[in-house]
């Protein structure tokens, strides 16, 4: 289980931390648990948990485009209709950036990273493809009936 730890040093005012980090635990099958950066029995010290800032950039960038840019993307043409002219434009213009992030986004990890064969990978892979056809889609369909 993968934890984040927070603390202010400088008062004991309930206030903003000055310090942070993160840690990781597991738990036995009677329910106790276990740091694994501390050592077992006859075991060296070991670091478990190493955080990698491209890989949490992608999650974060990811997240935040799909949640809030699919949110406002389904509202705009389901529920915004009477403002059409508007939410059209936001539409396009947030679509468009969710086809960028999203091509971007896999473009960067593979500069930095090879490609890796596991399901996040493959299924990354399979999500920036169907992203860039109905994208691609999208405004080929709105250049045909003129809607720009």
């Amino acid at each position: 289980m993968n934890l984040i730890w927070g603390a202010n040093t400088e008062t004991s005012e309930f206030d903003m931390h000055t310090d942070y980090g993160r840690f990781k635990l597991f738990f036995k099958e009677d329910g106790s648990a276990v740091d694994p950066n501390e050592p077992q029995e006859g075991e060296e010290r070991k670091i478990v948990f190493v955080s990698i800032w491209e890989y949490e950039k992608h999650g974060w960038t990811m997240w935040s485009v799909w949640t809030f840019g699919g949110l406002l993307i389904f509202w705009a043409k389901r529920y915004g209709k009477a403002y059409w002219t508007v939410t059209s434009w936001v539409h396009y213009i947030v679509g468009g950036y969710m086809i960028f992030a999203t091509t971007g986004s896999m473009i960067f990890l593979l500069q930095q990273f090879k490609a890796g064969k596991g399901f996040h990978s493959i299924s990354g892979f399979i999500m920036t493809a169907i992203v860039l056809m109905l994208g691609l889609n999208g405004i080929a369909s709105a250049i045909t009936q003129h809607w720009f």
